[in-house]
């Protein structure tokens, strides 16, 4: 599960998914959960590990925003949007 907040609208956050799903090759799928202003949990299924997940992470286009992982929970990333 991801959790990525500092999403200033959805024109953005599309861009977002579009690139996290491309760093994402091998997952099965990344798929939105809950949407609150600002904020998306976005569940995804890898064989991968959290820790290669947050690295392939550091891959993702920064056309919206960089995604930077700023926690690890469990299996929960925590990340946030910043400016390119």
């Amino acid at each position: 599960e991801l959790v990525l907040s500092g999403i200033k609208d959805y024109a953005q956050f599309a861009k977002l998914k579009a690139g996290i799903t491309q760093a994402l090759s091998d997952a099965t799928w990344v798929e939105e959960r809950k949407m609150r202003r600002g904020q998306v949990v976005l569940g995804i299924r890898s064989s991968r590990t959290v820790e290669a997940v947050k690295r392939q992470l550091a891959s993702v286009p920064a056309e919206a925003g960089k995604v930077a992982v700023t926690s690890i929970e469990g299996e929960r990333l925590n990340a946030e949007v910043r400016e390119k």
